[in-house]
This record gives C-alpha cells, sequence and structure tokens, in this order.
C-alpha cells in the first residue's frame, strides 16, 4: 500500500516548498515560483552530499518506489547513515545538532532552537503518522519538515533572500 494522497502532497510540498506559510487573502506562490521560494532562507543543506547521493542511489535503484516515497526513504536513509536516530527510529535532537555542519552565526541558534522544538513534538509527529502505510520510517520526514518550517519561520534577516517572490512567503502566501 502506498502514502495516502493528501500526505504525499503535503510531503511534497513541504520538502520542496519549504512552507511555514499563513494564509494572505489574495495571495498564493505560483507553482513556477515554488523553487525560488523554497530558497528564500538561505542555508546550508543538512544531510551531507556523499550520504544523501548513496542514499539516493540505493533507494532508487530499487525502481518500485514513487517520488514521494523515494523522497521519505532518502531522509530515513540519510538520517540512519548520519546515526541521528535511536532504536525506535525517532530523532534524537542533540545528535542531530552535531551532525549539523557549515552553520554560522545567528544561524546556529534557530536551526538549534527548530531542532529541539521538533524533538519536543515527537509523540505528536509519532502520532500523526501511525496509522500511514508506508515503504519507510516517515519519521525523519516529518521531522525533518518541522525544523524545515520553523528555520523558515524564523530565517535571520543576513540570510533571507530580498526578492518579490520572498516578500511574499513572508508576508505569509501559500502555495497555489
Amino acid at each position: 500500500m502506498g502514502i495516502p494522497y493528501a500526505l504525499k502532497a503535503s510531503v511534497l510540498v513541504m520538502l520542496v516548498v519549504q512552507p511555514g506559510w499563513r494564509s494572505v487573502a489574495g495571495q498564493c506562490i505560483r507553482s513556477e515560483d515554488h523553487q525560488e521560494a523554497s530558497e528564500c532562507c538561505r542555508q546550508k543543506p543538512r544531510i551531507p552530499k556523499d550520504i544523501a547521493h548513496n542514499c539516493f542511489k540505493e533507494n532508487n535503484e530499487k525502481g518500485n518506489l514513487g517520488p514521494e516515497e523515494l523522497m521519505v526513504c532518502v531522509l530515513n536513509c540519510a538520517y540512519n547513515a548520519m546515526g541521528v536516530m535511536n532504536e525506535a527510529g525517532e530523532v534524537i535532537a542533540e545528535k542531530y545538532i552535531s551532525s549539523l555542519t557549515g552553520l554560522e552565526g545567528s544561524m546556529v541558534a534557530v536551526v538549534t532552537n527548530a531542532a529541539k522544538s521538533c524533538a519536543d513534538i515527537s509523540a505528536d509527529i509519532k502520532r500523526d503518522i501511525e496509522n500511514v502505510e508506508s515503504s519507510c520510517n516517515l519519521y525523519p520526514t516529518m521531522y525533518q519538515i518541522c525544523v524545515t518550517q520553523l528555520t523558515t519561520s524564523n530565517c535571520p534577516a543576513e540570510h533571507w533572500t530580498k526578492s518579490p517572490i520572498c516578500d511574499q512567503v513572508k508576508a505569509g502566501a501559500q502555495p497555489c
């Protein structure tokens, strides 16, 4: 059985578009602008490139995963490879934080606070995914979405891209 459509759509939009956006009357981010919107808060990747590449290759070779399921499995693989999960498949915030490299200045505090806040709602994340069928553990994906949302919502000014699309994101526009 696959991931339900509503969750697929949510995961894909959250991973690609990095929301955290609130509804603003008359504004929405068009699909052709989602890439730009996802880059409004400039930040270093949280998963080392070699791990991401190896996990993508390993899971893509299975050949039976749709794009959303593939992303879920890649994140699960990457979090395991980074050693940031416990035996129950939950992210350990302290290990996640210590695995981050290349963060500088105020971004360190923003991502650290986001990681801790998302760990604090671990029970909620587990409850939300407990009845969802997936080829791989959904917890790392939902944790990553949480960290991304909080990081984007609290993005330091020096990391924020000034553009009309990013102004819409900051104002709370949602994807169309």
